[in-house]
C-alpha cells in the first residue's frame, strides 16, 4: 500500500510490548519520507487474554490505544488482523467512542465460528476471546475480505450489509514461488525423494484440512504408482496429529516409506518441492483463501483441490477440483493428474496464467480504493474540525482526563491489579 499509494500519508502505528516494526519498514521510515510516519504507543504488560489476571491490563491497554489513536487524528484506521493477542500482548480495539475515526479490518475467514465444535468448544477461553473481538469485528467500518467466499462468509453469518465488504483477494511472494529453480537449497529432505516425481501436500493438521481423506484416497492407488509418486506431507503437525496419520498408514497397510512426513520446511525449501512435486494436493473443507494451492501455481506446479469454500476461486478449473468428502473422488483426481499426459499438460499451462492475476500490487490497489470509495461522509464522526489552537487544546485536555478516568475506574474494580502490573 505504501507503494501503490504515494498520494497519502501513512502512519505505522506499533505496540511497543511487540517487535519494533522500524526495521520492517526502514526503507520507508527515513527522515527525508514526510509521508509514513512512525508512533509507538505503550500500555502495561502482559496482556495476553489466555490468563484471567491479565484482563485489567488487557482493558487498560485498548483504553490507551484507542486514545493514541484519537490523537493521530486519521482518516482511517487499517486493522490487518484482528484476532490476535491470546497467546501475546497484541491488543486490538474498534473504537466506538464519539471522535474515533471509522476502521477498516482485513477479514480471512470466519473458520472458528463456523466450526465452533472443533476449535471453540474445547477451548472455553479462547471461544471467550474470540467471540469477544467478533463483536468488534461487527463493529468494523469496512471488512476487506481476501475472497469473494470470505466475503460471503461474513454476509451470511455475520448479517453485515454488502456495502461494508469489499473483496481485495490475496497473493504470495512471487519472487520465491516463481518456475525457476534455486541453486541455494541443498535440503537433506530432496536428496530423499524419488526422482520420479512425489504428490505434495503443504500446510497444517488440523481437522479441516482433511489429511485423512488425502491418505485414504492415496491408499486407493496402485502399488506401483504409490512406489513411483510417495504422499509427502509438509507442515508442522503436533504429535497428536503425527500419530494418528502413522495409525491411519498401518491400518490402511500402506508401505510407511510412501507416506512421508517431513514436518516444518522454510519457504526456499518448499518452493524446490512445489516444483519437483508431480502434483500439489489441496484437500481442505475450508479455507479462507488457500494460498498453498497458489504458490504452487505461481511455481508452475500441477495443482488440484477441494471444490468447495474459497478454493475454486484460486485453482480456477473445475476439472482440477474433487469432492473433498468423497475418498474416491478424491482418488479418481489424483490419478488422472498423475497418469493423464492432456490433463498435466492443461494444468501446468493453466497454473501461470491463473497465479498472474493475483498479486499484492493488486491487493494493496484494492484496499486502497476501497478505503477512498468510503469517504468520511459514509461513516459520520465526530472529529474534531476546530482551527483555533485553545479549542484544539480544551478538547485535547478533556479526552485525556477521560482517559485518566477510565483507566482509574478499571484499576479500582481489581485492587491487586497494579501488584503484578509491568509499566513500561
Amino acid at each position: 500500500m505504501l507503494d501503490e499509494g504515494p498520494e497519502h500519508e501513512y502512519i505505522l502505528f506499533a505496540n511497543a510490548n511487540l517487535y519494533d516494526l522500524r526495521s520492517v519498514f526502514s526503507a520507508y521510515c527515513s527522515d527525508s519520507n514526510r509521508r509514513v510516519h512512525y508512533c509507538q504507543w505503550y500500555a502495561p504488560s502482559p496482556s495476553s487474554a489466555r490468563w484471567p489476571e491479565n484482563h485489567h491490563r488487557r482493558h487498560i491497554a485498548v483504553a490507551i490505544r484507542e486514545y493514541a489513536i484519537r490523537r493521530c487524528s486519521p482518516d482511517w484506521v487499517l486493522i490487518t488482523s484482528l484476532f490476535e493477542g491470546y497467546g501475546d500482548d497484541c491488543v486490538h480495539s474498534v473504537d466506538r467512542a464519539a471522535g474515533a475515526c471509522p476502521t477498516a479490518v482485513i477479514h480471512y475467514d470466519l473458520i472458528p465460528l463456523i466450526q465452533a465444535d472443533t476449535y471453540l468448544k474445547p477451548q472455553p477461553g479462547y471461544a471467550s476471546f474470540y467471540y469477544s473481538l467478533l463483536e468488534e469485528l461487527k463493529q468494523a467500518s469496512l471488512l476487506l475480505a481476501i475472497s469473494n467466499y470470505a466475503a460471503q462468509e461474513a454476509s451470511e453469518s455475520l448479517g453485515l450489509a454488502q456495502e461494508r465488504l469489499r473483496v481485495i483477494s490475496s497473493a504470495c511472494d512471487t519472487k520465491l514461488f516463481s518456475p525457476e529453480e534455486s541453486d541455494a537449497c541443498l535440503s537433506p529432505l530432496l536428496q530423499e525423494l524419488p526422482k520420479s516425481g512425489f504428490i505434495l501436500y503443504s500446510g497444517a493438521g488440523d481437522p479441516r484440512k482433511n489429511l485423512k481423506r488425502l491418505v485414504q484416497a492415496f491408499a486407493k492407488l496402485s502399488d506401483q504408482t504409490q512406489s513411483f509418486h510417495p504422499l509427502l506431507l509438509v507442515g508442522k503437525l503436533c504429535d497428536e496429529e503425527v500419530s494418528d496419520i502413522h495409525r491411519l498408514v498401518a491400518s490402511l497397510r500402506l508401505n510407511p516409506k510412501h507416506v512421508i512426513l517431513a514436518g516444518y520446511v522454510d519457504d526456499l525449501v518448499l518452493a524446490t518441492l512445489y516444483r519437483r512435486a508431480s502434483v500439489f494436493v489441496l484437500p481442505s473443507l475450508h479455507e479462507g483463501f488457500g494460498l498453498p494451492a497458489l504458490e504452487a501455481m505461481s511455481c508452475g506446479g500441477i495443482v488440484i483441490g477441494s471444490n468447495c469454500t474459497s478454493i475454486p476461486e484460486v485453482i480456477g478449473d473445475e476439472e482440477a477440483l474433487f469432492d473433498p468428502y468423497d475418498v474416491d473422488s478424491i482418488a479418481s483426481v489424483l490419478m488422472r493428474a498423475l497418469t493423464d499426459s492432456d490433463f498435466q499438460s492443461r494444468l501446468r499451462n493453466n497454473a501461470p496464467r491463473r497465479a498472474a492475476l493475483f498479486s499484492w500490487s493488486a491487493t494493496a490497489r484494492e484496499a486502497l480504493k476501497a478505503l477512498e470509495d468510503c469517504r468520511l461522509h459514509d461513516f459520520p464522526t465526530n472529529l474534531t474540525s476546530a482551527s483555533d489552537w485553545s479549542q484544539i487544546t480544551q478538547e485535547r485536555e478533556q479526552d485525556y482526563r477521560a482517559l485518566c478516568c477510565q483507566v482509574l475506574q478499571l484499576s479500582r474494580s481489581k485492587r491487586t491489579f497494579f501488584g503484578n502490573a509491568h509499566y513500561r
